[in-house]
């Protein structure tokens, strides 16, 4: 926030960790009912965040806060300090790569226990190369828009990762913020783009491919409402938006849909 102007300049399409730390802790809670957990976090700011956020939300009792470092292959003394205590669940805050060897690692450890994964785990290709291991895995992930003119400019489903049609609303956003403010500056976006993002009830509703369209409605004087290709990305004041969830779980080594988080499950938490 510029406090000369009163203009924020940071924004996001994708939802803040703080949504997603409240849906690990729902699995954790409703749908594993795990009396205990420990979570196991990549040690950066995106992986403490998140894991102390479900800490948070969690209800039962948290036995063990364990960071790991991407910078190590062997990973038994960390997945000894998950288990230590005998958890019911994991919360798991990894990226593919070492997740690929933790859950490796684990599976031939002897230690039981249910995983519940952030999104950034989620890679269909681990999934299915380990799929003995990650058998019955939870995974929570952002709901997304089924924009089939975005998979086909992208070259269909399987090439679009988790975070690509949240780069792309970003830069959708931007422009039509660029283009109401009438130049080409950080501030006409900051004071714009939360105003092309939602709906007004007199706008011209603008989505994937149809930036022309909207380009045409600012110029008239008419206000645009996008509809991307992650979702409604309707900003609030934080300039974030708050979306659907799925809950997903593994199972041949595919993420499978297993339950839907609405909006309204994030009243007065967010």
């Amino acid at each position: 926030m510029n406090e000369d102007n009163n203009v924020k300049y940071y924004g996001r399409t994708a939802p803040n960790d703080v949504q997603q730390a409240l849906v690990m802790a729902r699995v954790l809670n409703q749908t594993v009912e795990a009396e205990t957990a420990s979570f196991l976090y990549v040690d950066n700011p995106y992986g403490e965040g998140l894991a102390s956020e479900a800490r948070e939300a969690f209800e039962g009792e948290t036995l063990n806060m364990v960071a790991y470092s991407m910078q190590t292959s062997d990973y038994t003394s960390t997945i000894d300090s998950v288990f230590d205590g005998g958890p019911d669940a994991v919360g798991a805050v990894m990226y593919p790569g070492n997740g690929r060897t933790i859950l490796q690692q684990w599976g031939n450890s002897g230690y039981d226990g249910q995983w519940v994964g952030a999104e950034a785990i989620w890679s269909p290709d681990m999934l299915s190369e380990i799929s003995d291991v990650v058998e019955g895995m939870y995974i929570t992930s952002p709901q997304t828009a089924n924009s089939s003119t975005f998979q086909e400019n992208m070259g269909g489903q399987q090439q679009i990762t988790q975070f690509a049609p949240h780069g792309y609303d970003a830069t959708y956003l931007m422009g039509l913020a660029l283009e109401q403010g009438g130049e080409a500056s950080g501030t006409a976006i900051g004071e714009n783009v939360r105003s092309v993002s939602r709906p007004t009830g007199d706008d011209t509703e603008v989505s994937v491919g149809g930036f022309g369209n909207g380009k045409e409605a600012l110029a008239d004087g008419s206000p645009v409402n996008y509809e991307g290709a992650s979702g409604s990305v309707d900003l609030n004041e934080n300039l974030e938006p708050v979306v659907p969830y799925r809950i997903m779980r593994v199972s041949d080594g595919t993420a499978e849909l297993n339950q839907e988080v609405p909006l309204s499950y994030f009243e007065g938490k967010i």
